[in-house]
């Protein structure tokens, strides 16, 4: 910003917030209080800078005790003992480096202005800080900014519902605004209610690594543009836009938000956390509320022939959307997603307790390495426009439009329990293949596999539905499938390779289908059997070999496992009633062992979430 253009902003800010100071135009005056007195003391820190833990540039350290500059607010007024720092009015502005310790309660505006290799820290000490028309805090130029929390001081910084910018500017628009690489941390607490748009904003890297902060925000909660890194502390957002944002898309090396640790409390209006390149989370505590939860979003009878995005309204029960978007008849667009990136998000650690109204975890690849995670959302609880990956972790889906949907669904390990409307496990495409989004002949792009976990699908659609192949060769997984024949517990449109581990599908019997092909023994029958009921598998000597209860009614019986041996012949009941037998042999067989259009394909439903682009 030019010189001119920003003592036209400091000039407003001194009427608009009620300071005394009037500028003329004249040379900047030396350090002053707000009486005019020019003598102020001085005073140097004895205490030496250190160096943060930190991704930034190294900051400026300080404590309250040592800090080379005191500012002091009270009312309009200003009190200043130290260096480069002059007072203009109730507007402060900071021209060098050092430890500046912020305290007291008053009407006025920190502006920092000094060189580009300047470190300098902000010890914010029991400062309650309003300004009415800019920033409180506003950061026009340092090597870096670290706002230090002291211990246990509580912090308050307030904007008003309007900025006086200058002519042709747009910034700042955040209570806490920095435009270079900016470091929050200590023990103390900040609380910042942004009135006109953003809580705090960084045009840098924004790092935060401790404190006690609490933002509720018009716009977007806290935003890094190059990264956003947060290490530790309490972050609790509540904002009409997204919660924690990084926004650089020009450089595919920045734009991330990593989570390393911290406590995490975001009620957001849009995204919860959005990134625009890579998310990681190594670890923290979530919870997460977006678009006001999954209760507002509601949908008709799913489940029907071919499931499908069709049957999907708005709160109102009337209005359809535009699903990934949010976009209702009216015209609004809001991305209401938990976690959110552009390229990929990768998850090693941390506990999660999400309620969102659009998709949990939503980017081009998704990666599930470990945590623990519960998930309620109006759409998918895993989203991933090319490769989902799950390797570990504890995911508990009690409520879900679909489970987990990617192009390629890859499970290795972790325990999954989902409960969907539509598809449990889908791999589908986004290119809107024919008139009904799916390719009836399949695609080698298109599969899922499995080679261990635990994973317990519950779906009112298809069970696990691919719209290429599936393979599966070892894990568990138990799938209590549709009850309309609309759909069926498994729904390939090319292969099911089974060469091991534990399966038992049941559903509805019109679309059903068995794997194609299995090297272990397979049988599939068909039998009446009622909510609530134990299906179970015994050998001659009435030792159970598996057995599950089906918590709704289902026609068709697949199952599976390594501990059906050839040649043995084994009963499978229905509560204590025997509804069929069979030798064991190592393949597929059964009466209804190829399903509807046989083993390899057929049409076994419309695909699911086929229907509509991934994006």
């Amino acid at each position: 910003m030019k010189k001119k253009s920003i003592l036209v902003l400091l000039s407003l800010c001194v009427l608009l917030c009620g300071c005394e100071y009037e500028n003329t135009g004249a040379s900047e005056p030396e350090n002053s209080d707000v009486s005019g007195n020019t003598s102020v003391t001085s005073a140097e820190s004895s205490g030496e800078d250190t160096t943060a833990s930190s991704t930034v540039a190294a900051p400026s350290q300080g404590t309250a005790t040592n800090a080379d500059t005191k500012i002091s607010f009270d009312g309009s007024s200003v009190n200043i003992t130290g260096e480069n720092a002059k007072a203009e009015g109730s507007v402060v502005t900071i021209t060098g480096a050092g430890a500046y310790e912020l305290s007291g309660s008053g009407d006025g505006q920190v502006v920092i202005e000094a060189g580009k290799d300047d470190k300098v820290t902000l010890i914010l000490n029991g400062l309650d800080l309003t300004c009415a028309s800019s920033a409180p805090i506003y950061c026009i130029n340092a090597d870096t900014l670290t706002v230090e929390l002291a211990d246990g001081s509580q912090n308050i910084l307030t904007d008003g519902e309007n900025y006086t910018l200058a002519s042709g500017e747009d910034e700042p628009d955040a209570a806490l605004f920095s435009k270079d690489d900016t470091v929050i941390t200590g023990g103390g607490s900040l609380a910042v209610t942004a009135n006109y748009k953003d809580g705090i904003k960084c045009k840098d890297t924004l790092e935060i690594t401790g404190g006690n902060i609490t933002v509720n925000s018009a716009d977007d909660g806290i935003t890094g543009k190059d990264s956003l890194v947060i290490s530790g502390g309490s972050v609790t957002v509540k904002s009409g836009g997204d919660g924690l944002k990084s926004t650089e898309a020009d450089d595919a090396q920045l734009g991330y938000i990593t989570l390393d640790g911290g406590t995490f409390n975001i009620d957001a209006q849009g995204d919860a956390v959005q990134a625009q390149t890579a998310l990681t989370v190594n670890g923290g505590e979530y919870t997460i509320v977006t678009g006001g939860g999954s209760a507002g979003v509601q949908h008709s009878d799913s489940g029907n022939f071919g499931g499908g995005r069709f049957d999907r309204f708005s709160a109102d029960g009337n209005s359809p959307f535009d699903f990934d978007t949010m976009t209702d008849d009216s015209g609004s667009s809001t991305s209401t997603k938990a976690f959110k990136a552009d390229t990929s998000i990768t998850v090693n650690n941390g506990t999660f307790s999400i309620d969102s109204a659009d998709d949990a975890f939503h980017s081009a690849d998704v990666t599930i390495n470990a945590g623990e995670i519960s998930i309620s959302t109006g759409d998918d609880a895993f989203h991933a426009d090319n490769k989902l990956t799950v390797s570990g972790g504890n995911i508990d889906i009690p409520s879900c439009y679909e489970g987990l949907e990617g192009m390629t669904i890859d499970i290795t390990g972790g325990t999954v329990a989902l409960t969907a409307l539509d598809d449990g496990l889908n791999a589908a495409g986004g290119d809107n293949a024919g008139a009904w989004g799916f390719d009836p002949e399949g695609s080698d792009d298109y599969y899922i596999n499995i080679t261990d976990g635990d994973i317990t699908v519950n779906a009112s659609g298809d069970g696990i539905d691919s719209n290429g192949s599936v393979t599966m060769s070892g894990g568990s997984v138990i799938v209590y499938g549709p009850t309309n024949s609309g759909n069926g517990a498994l729904d390939y449109q090319m292969s099911f390779k089974l060469t091991g581990g534990t399966l038992i599908a049941l559903g509805a019997v019109g679309m059903a289908q068995a794997p194609s092909e299995s090297s272990q023994p397979c049988y599939s029958l068909n039998s009446d059997v009622a909510a609530n009921t134990e299906i179970s598998v015994k050998d001659s000597s009435s030792n159970s070999i598996l057995s599950t209860v089906t918590p709704k009614n289902c026609q068709s019986i697949i199952i599976s496992s390594p501990e059906l041996k050839a040649g043995t012949e084994y009963t499978v009941y229905s509560g204590e009633n025997a509804v069929g037998s069979f030798t064991a042999e190592n393949g597929v067989t059964g009466s209804t062992a190829g399903g509807m259009g046989g083993p390899g394909g057929g049409m076994g439903g419309f695909g699911g979430r086929g229907d509509r682009p991934m994006w």
